[in-house]
């Protein structure tokens, strides 16, 4: 049966606190913060309270397997925050457990991020007071910033911190590009594409800045049209690198490390978006979908090459602003998909088919770490300069600028010579491009005529050349 259906006994009214509260699969189970309480839901419908307090924020997860504070690794172990408190609940059958591991001194302002660890797994948690406070030291903090932690990502035993002007990590601030509130951080992890990078997003507005650990520099993508809702990271396209994907008014973007758009992107919804985008393959094919709802009460899910999953849209009651939440299928369950309405109501669907979950919860994952290191199945292309990747657009060109786009399989230099159809050179262009990675060099035309031209595009790698020919009209 592959049919998307309601589980039983959804939706259920949490109340209208519960709102902008992001929904939590954890365990086969819904989790769902109030912003005082958090309830706890199972694929029956069953279920309420789990806990009066920390449900400030969604609550985060740590699995079997790994050590909180002492010598126990097959409990199951909850973090909520309640205002300057972070609280960790203990769960091992009918053994239950709660303790505060962090008790701050001014207003928690992050959900907490538990780092996962064999031996000593810890939980950090940001404050109004730029602090980041750690539950292996409490009385000594992190000493970050003299302003709020607007938002915390952890990676490879490391975390990095968004305040209104600068991501920082213990080590290094970057300064970025304008002051906002809503500045957010993600990070993804390296692959044979690429380096760790940084990815900075202002929610509410229209920036997205990449950040290079490896050269630190940082590149500010194209500033999108309409107020951005969210980001995620994931391989997208199966190309074996890691890309961004944005949501903004009524488009879903994507773009890939080198901070140019994918093909098929950007995807035109019904509505403006209103939550951020979850990644999964929804229909089981091996290829990554993105879900976001929209404001015209619609969940909608598209693949790669832009068109509409199979048994999508589907409704939900007066829209979604908060993230919602997927787990994939497991042997002979199906997998869950869960959003929070804004009149109050949680909603969970049966999803048959759902597999390779990447982005699936708030910040990413239950622990919130906002850190893509999945593994990844897609390959790079192996050809140096595939004829098919070489192209322009928009084309035919009307307001005088077109962006002309090639692969390269290795780091190259490339020149570019325009010609008209006389055979004069019109204009001639020069750059580096980054191997393994579609790139871009934008043609400024607004001084040419109209008429047909032809780009002569030729790539000089280490050992090898390659050159392909375009045609690009210009209409005015």
């Amino acid at each position: 049966d592959d049919v998307i259906k309601p589980l039983p006994g959804f939706p259920k009214f949490i109340g209208s606190k519960a709102a902008n509260q992001a929904p939590q699969i954890i365990d086969n189970r819904i989790f769902i913060s109030n912003g005082d309480s958090i309830f706890v839901f199972n694929k029956a419908g069953g279920g309420g309270l789990f806990e009066r307090l920390g449900g400030n924020y969604p609550i985060a997860y740590l699995p079997p397997g790994h050590i909180f504070d002492y010598d126990d690794s097959s409990g199951h172990f909850f973090a909520g925050v309640d205002k300057r408190q972070v609280i960790v609940y203990y769960r091992l059958g009918p053994i239950q457990a709660t303790g505060i591991v962090i008790n701050a001194e001014t207003t928690l302002t992050t959900t907490p991020v538990f780092i996962p660890s064999k031996t000593q797994s810890y939980i950090l948690v940001g404050a109004s007071d730029g602090n980041i406070y750690d539950s292996r030291m409490t009385m000594f903090p992190w000493e970050i910033s003299d302003q709020p932690i607007l938002s915390l990502a952890a990676y490879e035993g490391k975390f990095i911190s968004a305040v209104s002007d600068a991501i920082i990590t213990p080590s290094r601030k970057t300064i970025l590009p304008h002051k906002s509130n809503g500045w957010e951080i993600l990070v993804a992890s390296s692959t044979n594409l690429h380096q760790n990078y940084f990815v900075a997003a202002d929610i509410g507005g229209n920036s997205v800045v990449l950040y290079d650990t490896l050269l630190n520099i940082y590149k500010q993508l194209q500033n999108l049209e309409s107020p951005i809702s969210g980001t995620a990271i994931a391989d997208i396209n199966n190309d074996g690198g890691r890309d961004i994907i944005v949501t903004a008014g009524r488009k879903i973007y994507a773009f890939n490390y080198n901070g140019f758009m994918l093909d098929n992107f950007p995807i035109t919804v019904s509505d403006t978006i209103a939550s951020p985008p979850i990644i999964a393959d929804v229909d089981g094919n091996g290829v990554l979908d993105v879900l976001a709802s929209t404001k015209n009460n619609l969940i909608n899910a598209y693949s790669a090459n832009g068109k509409q999953v199979f048994g999508f849209p589907i409704s939900i009651s007066n829209g979604a602003t908060a993230s919602m939440s997927i787990a994939q299928a497991i042997q002979t369950q199906s997998g869950i998909l869960a959003a929070m309405s804004n009149d109050g109501y949680l909603y969970a669907w049966e999803l048959p088919n759902v597999q390779s979950v990447t982005w699936g919860n708030y910040r990413g994952n239950a622990q919130h770490t906002a850190f893509e290191n999945s593994q990844l199945t897609g390959r790079q292309i192996s050809d140096y300069f595939p004829a098919s990747r070489a192209y322009n657009w928009p084309n035919p060109v009307y307001d005088g600028k077109t962006n002309i786009r090639f692969y390269v399989s290795e780091n190259s230099n490339v020149e570019i010579k325009i010609f008209d159809m006389a055979g004069d050179l019109v204009d001639q262009l020069k750059t580096h491009a980054v191997g393994g990675l579609d790139n871009e060099v934008e043609w400024n035309a607004s001084k040419i005529q109209s008429g047909v031209y032809y780009a002569h595009i030729k790539a000089y790698g280490a050992s090898q050349s390659a050159t392909k020919i375009i045609k690009i009209a210009i209409v005015k």
